[in-house]
């Protein structure tokens, strides 16, 4: 009976440790989000702390900050080069400007199953464009993994006669809260990933690259409460450079449409008193909708929804100001989407 008892509760801690670990499940943000991202060079001190359960970290940011680059996502047919990445589900368009000098660069993306690829990406300078394409794509992240588990990658690249070799690993080592400048973010988890790259170009450094990402738990786009990232690099006369950059949270904006691709579109964004979801029906397919905020709390909960010609409009002025999730599924098709509600 003591053996008995005591296998109970070995068991009930071990459930007790499971429950107490956040789990996430990431997506790229969707079509037709905006964000800027408000980037540090760091000093040498700085380290990303302790792996483990219920840690506590706190970062202090300096002054001044790297000019941020801005990310627009957008639909492959939206963009310039569709035709040069035929199988990418979602784009991004990256703008960097400094004084005269401008950067543009295109990148394609394919999300299967539980991972989100780089197919490849089109850079525009003064006028050029140069083209690199994936032959085995990189995985860009993992929708979901499970705490201490640990995934891993091996992808090149080709841009002319250059050939670049990578890996990468990346790993959930932590979960905890997170104090910076920006306030202080509870239930978060930690994703540790380590990026190998090398080239056979002459004038290609090869790199390490180790990034720490802190999310928020739960169904989130890829929207980090914090980043920090260390890289080290061959210099070309076989110096080694050793750079520390912070990234704060990236505020995803949008004030037409929250998402939009062939099957589901959702807007306004923000929303005031009416979210509008317009999709394609599907014979005996009944759309379901739940709204829920971003700590995981369901607001409504609607099992099968009433709809005319493939409109669903949702009551919304009772929620409280704030950030919120519209999750919509209709058969094996399911799509979560944020929202502000003003």
């Amino acid at each position: 009976m003591k053996n008995i008892i005591s296998h109970f509760a070995i068991f009930a801690c071990s459930l007790i440790g499971a429950f107490a670990q956040p789990s996430y499940n990431l997506q790229l943000a969707p079509a037709g989000s905006i964000s800027n991202n408000q980037s540090y060079a760091l000093s040498s001190e700085v380290n990303p702390g302790p792996a483990g359960a219920n840690q506590t970290w706190s970062f202090t940011l300096p002054d001044t900050g790297i000019p941020a680059p801005i990310f627009e996502y957008l639909l492959p047919s939206n963009t310039p080069y569709p035709d040069s990445f035929p199988n990418s589900t979602l784009a991004s368009k990256t703008i960097v400007s400094q004084g005269p000098f401008q950067y543009q660069l295109f990148s394609y993306y394919r999300s299967t199953g539980n991972i989100t690829e780089q197919l490849g990406s089109i850079s525009i300078i003064q006028q050029a464009a140069f083209t690199s394409r994936y032959s085995n794509p990189e995985t860009i992240l993992w929708n979901s993994l499970p705490y201490n588990q640990i995934q891993s990658d091996n992808f090149y690249s080709i841009m002319f006669a250059d050939t670049s070799y990578g890996s990468k690993t990346i790993i959930y080592d932590a979960y905890g809260s997170i104090s910076i400048p920006q306030g202080l973010f509870g239930n978060v988890v930690r994703l540790k990933q380590s990026r190998i790259l090398s080239s056979n170009s002459p004038l290609s450094n090869d790199s390490k690259n180790t990034t720490y990402l802190w999310i928020k738990a739960g169904p989130v786009v890829y929207d980090p409460v914090f980043s920090l990232s260390i890289d080290t690099s061959d210099g070309l006369d076989g110096g080694i450079m050793v750079r520390r950059n912070a990234t704060v949270p990236r505020q995803l904006t949008n004030t037409k449409i929250l998402f939009s691709d062939s099957e589901v579109s959702v807007f306004p964004n923000p929303v005031a008193d009416k979210l509008n979801i317009r999709f394609t029906p599907k014979n005996g397919e009944s759309p379901m909708v739940t709204i829920f905020d971003m700590q995981g709390r369901i607001y409504e909960e609607i099992p099968e929804v009433m709809h005319q010609e493939g409109l669903v409009q949702v009551e919304t002025q009772k929620l409280p100001p704030g950030l919120y999730f519209v999750k919509f599924s209709q058969g094996k098709m399911v799509r979560t989407f944020r929202f502000k509600k003003d």
